[in-house]
């Protein structure tokens, strides 16, 4: 098991703590696991960057929390049942609020079958699990570009 920490500069005399450069600060992220307690401590990881969160308890609830939720991001655990990775990029693709939203792939297995079956679905990036955070992260900082929009 490893636990991971972020760092936080001191306080200034504001007393608010200093982000660290490239942080998630004003990124919405809708987090989508089989798992609900991964799934809440990976959005609790993701809120000390400075995110905000949505969590989804399956896959099948997807398309309707995307239409009530405004999110930069979703993070979907593609293994999950429910619906399928092709029906969701599908969706986002065809819906044009969610142009710019960018969509990572967590699946069960790293290889590149997988990575390339995300990529051929319409998923942006992947990631496998265990989901390794400072992955995610480096995956989310990549994406900046594009959620900053």
């Amino acid at each position: 098991m490893t636990v991971w920490l972020p760092a936080v500069e001191a306080a200034g005399e504001t007393g608010a703590a200093a982000l660290p450069a490239g942080s998630l600060s004003g990124v919405r992220a809708m987090i989508v696991l089989d798992d609900p307690d991964t799934a809440a401590s990976l959005g609790k990881l993701l809120e000390l960057e400075g995110a905000s969160t949505v969590m989804l308890a399956g896959a099948d609830t997807v398309l309707a929390a995307l239409e009530a939720e405004v999110v930069d991001v979703l993070i979907c655990d593609v293994g999950s049942s429910g619906i399928d990775a092709a029906t969701i990029t599908a969706h986002l693709r065809s819906d044009p609020r969610l142009a710019n939203l960018r969509s990572v792939a967590v699946t069960a297995n790293d290889t590149e079958a997988n990575r390339r079956a995300a990529r051929e679905t319409g998923f942006d990036a992947h990631v496998s699990k265990p989901v390794d955070f400072q992955t995610l992260v480096r995956v989310l900082r990549d994406l900046l570009p594009a959620l900053r929009r």
